[in-house]
């Protein structure tokens, strides 16, 4: 790898001589506009005056280069994250993948358009995000809950990302950049770019963490849908050509909500390398395009839907001038710095909020980033590409990033749909300030980095215990030392109470905590103290089911039936779609014999999920409602399809002999007998009905 990129950089044969101090690449600045870019964008079909520059031949890439630079960057990425297909499953994981019924079926497709709910379990980390659930349901149809085919889809898709961005580099750095002449080859420019996006360890996150395929689908259409705008704005502009980039643009909103932010980064474009003025109608005609599929995709959501994902990322009570002020300290201090030095990345890392402006790495950060963006306004007639990749990273970053307060400060994979466009700076800046040979010297060196601290990160997913010890070694907040306590399969290790207190001493309301601290309590025997905390969980979220589901398990753990099956029912009537709910509220009202609502709670279940065992509870209840016929209908098909289930024999025999059928009873007693020999009442019934017969 560093081989090829030494030798490929180095090569061009337009290569002169830079400064140190100055961007000899670009024209000089001044006020009057270069002949490139003298005109404004010419009439529909026709391209942009500025736009193409002159080329030489030697300049062009030959097949065999494109087919170098696609098969090396390919090769990397596979290399890269080649130990990553057996790494486990992590955080919402669990609620959207392997306890989630709404991807055990593709069909029907549009399920997934109509009910944000196929998306997880869970309610408050629900979001409308179709794309996902339905790429979740491909995965399960083709390899069921496989790992190694839900990490071989997240690396397929940000392979793909990787390739799109090596032609976008190639696009903006070969037709839309200000200088006629360049020391290195666009394409070779745009390989280095592609070959760092595709594996530095930021890009690594969203690669294993399964569940952060909504990122990886959105960027992969995010850059389909920007390609397509920039070759069109070059080549003309037509109703075919805007329809792909539109349903690109809304794949990708389908994807994720972050791409909402595209209509900004048309004006940008427009604005630096369109050379158009923001006084003029065409930029925002442009940026309304992408605004109007913005506004129906939040529409549909919100009117006809009736959902809002901004009401399960929002913070309550969170203040927007405090999260801004830690967005601006996080940029610098901790986003900034993952891209240069990855190792300390990792999931859940503590922060401490920033309160004023005066705090010096809050005023460091702000003038930071002042700083970048009016470097961006004064280059952007001289230097429009470098203009324009600083304003598409910040405007990137402002969904998650600003001023709207989410529930996680820092979350270390947000900088992956910016990256590119730092990376291409950050090529550009080096081929203008540094030597050539040092230049291709050091970016060999910070591939192979990146990919080696790749390798060596994805080793940390492997399982929950690796990935949240990881992560208190660098700095963990609460959410890390509940997740590591939860992970340690030994109940009785000391270190599980440790975490759990520790997580409740960071943040005392925290419900969670309070749930696993007092389950753990129940089973160590101190059971009014484990009661105390799940009580306390309800009372800090009384709308939370999943609170009184637990308390309902406490309850029945600690011998309060009655009060443990009111628990079950009011979370199943508070989650009617959650089948672990409905299941445990069906068992409970058995427990009080309230046979005909545990019926109810099981009818339910069975039309979420038709795979669901729900037969040998539901002919208990029909047997013990009287409904016998019912009842030895339901035990066959269960025997049917689990032979060895030696108590659904046993009911089977029993509902058989109370009809009257005593041959077929005596079968399924002698089965029940083979499988169980101990099994005295089993013996009575069999010696009973050969009785009956002999009679």
């Amino acid at each position: 790898m560093m081989v090829w990129s030494a030798q490929l950089i180095a090569d061009s044969p337009h290569a002169v001589a830079m400064s140190n101090k100055t961007w000899k690449l670009h024209t000089p600045r001044s006020k009057a506009k270069s002949p490139a870019f003298s005109g404004h964008t010419a009439s529909c079909g026709q391209p942009p005056q500025g736009a193409r520059l002159p080329q030489s031949d030697a300049m062009r890439p030959g097949s065999r280069t494109l087919g170098l630079h696609l098969a090396t960057l390919a090769a990397a990425v596979l290399a890269t994250f080649a130990n990553t297909l057996g790494n486990g499953f992590h955080l919402d994981d669990f609620y959207r993948v392997v306890d989630n019924p709404g991807i055990h079926r593709v069909w029907p497709i549009w399920i997934h358009f109509l009910d944000p709910g196929t998306m997880a379990t869970l309610d408050r980390i629900t979001q409308f995000r179709p794309l996902l659930p339905l790429t979740l349901s491909l995965n399960y149809a083709v390899a069921g809950d496989s790992l190694v085919g839900y990490h071989l889809a997240n690396l397929a898709i940000h392979l793909g990302s990787t390739l799109l961005v090596y032609a976008l580099s190639v696009e903006l750095l070969r037709h839309w950049r200000a200088e006629t002449k360049a020391a290195h080859s666009p394409e070779h420019v745009a390989w280095f770019v592609a070959l760092l996006y595709g594996v530095h360890p930021v890009s690594g996150i969203p690669v294993n963490y399964i569940c952060a395929r909504d990122l990886l689908l959105m960027q992969f259409f995010f850059l389909g849908s920007w390609l397509a705008f920039v070759r069109l704005r070059r080549t003309g502009e037509t109703p075919a050509r805007w329809a792909c980039v539109l349903v690109l643009f809304a794949l990708a909103l389908l994807s994720k909500t972050g791409a909402i932010v595209a209509p900004l980064l048309v004006l940008l474009f427009e604005w630096t390398l369109g050379r158009q003025s923001l006084r003029e109608v065409r930029p925002y005609v442009r940026a309304a395009a992408f605004g109007l599929v913005g506004v129906a995709f939040l529409a549909y959501s919100r009117l006809v839907l009736g959902f809002s994902d901004l009401a399960n990322v929002i913070k309550e009570g969170g203040s927007p001038s405090t999260y801004a002020l830690t967005q601006a300290k996080l940029h610098l201090t901790h986003y900034l710095r993952n891209f240069v030095w990855p190792l300390p990345i990792r999931q859940s890392p503590l922060v401490v909020q920033a309160t004023s402006v005066f705090e010096p790495a809050v005023a460091l950060a702000l003038t930071f980033i002042i700083a970048t963006l009016i470097f961006a306004f004064r280059w952007r007639r001289t230097h429009p590409l470098a203009a324009f990749s600083i304003g598409a990273y910040w405007i990137l970053m402002l969904p998650e990033s600003s001023v709207l307060p989410f529930y996680h400060l820092a979350v270390d994979y947000r900088p992956y749909p910016s990256s590119p466009f730092l990376f291409l700076w950050v090529s550009m800046a080096s081929l203008a300030w540094l030597p050539r040979r040092m230049t291709t010297a050091l970016a060999s060196i910070v591939v192979v980095l990146m990919a080696t601290a790749s390798v060596y990160l994805n080793t940390t997913w492997r399982t929950e215990e690796a990935l949240w010890s990881y992560s208190l070694k660098y700095g963990g907040d609460s959410l890390a030392h509940l997740n590591l306590a939860m992970s340690i399969s030994d109940r009785t290790d000391p270190r599980v109470r440790f975490h759990l207190e520790e997580a409740l001493r960071m943040t005392p309301d925290y419900v969670l905590a309070h749930i696993d601290l007092g389950l753990l309590q129940i089973q160590q025997g101190q059971h009014e103290a484990g009661l105390a905390h799940c009580r306390r969980a309800v009372e800090l979220r009384p709308d939370w089911p999943q609170a009184h589901y637990w308390l309902s398990r406490a309850l029945s753990l600690t011998g309060n039936a009655g009060a443990a099956a009111d628990e079950a029912v009011l979370a199943a009537r508070m989650a009617p779609a959650h089948i672990m709910y409905l299941m445990w509220a069906a068992l409970n009202e058995q427990g009080r014999k309230h046979y005909r609502e545990s019926l109810a709670y099981l009818a339910r279940v069975e039309a979420i999920d038709p795979s669901q065992d729900t037969q040998f509870m539901e002919g208990f209840a029909l047997q013990m409602t009287g409904d016998r016929a019912g009842a030895i209908r339901t035990y066959l098909q269960l025997v049917a399809s689990q032979p060895r289930h030696v108590q659904g024999h046993f009911n089977l025999a029993f509902a058989l002999m109370e009809d009257g059928r005593f041959s077929e009873a005596i079968a399924h007693f002698e089965r029940t007998l083979a499988l169980k020999p101990d099994y005295a009442e089993a013996r009575q019934h069999l010696a009973t009905c050969r009785a009956k017969l002999s009679e």
